[in-house]
């Protein structure tokens, strides 16, 4: 008999794109601190999200970095791989 879960397990893993990350970050950045970032603005490198912006931008993002973070694995359905923002 075919084992079914042994092709399964390939797609429990799967994470979603880095447009899909990257459009995400966007949209949680504006929810929470109402500043919009453009997403060629954020990079994705090795599951940290890079923000180009100016100091002041960064900071406000540092500030309640947990809870932006905390909502882009919510909204990805918690297979992102993103576990910093800098």
């Amino acid at each position: 008999m075919f084992n079914i879960e042994g092709l399964l397990k390939k797609f429990k893993s799967i994470t979603p794109p880095d447009d899909h990350i990257k459009n995400t970050a966007s949209l949680v950045v504006l929810d929470k601190v109402k500043i919009n970032i453009s997403k060629e603005k954020i990079k994705l490198i090795n599951n940290t999200i890079h923000i180009d912006a100016s100091p002041a931008v960064k900071s406000v993002i540092f500030r309640n970095k947990t809870d932006i973070l905390n909502e882009i694995n919510n909204r990805s359905g918690g297979n992102s791989p993103i576990s910093d923002i800098r």
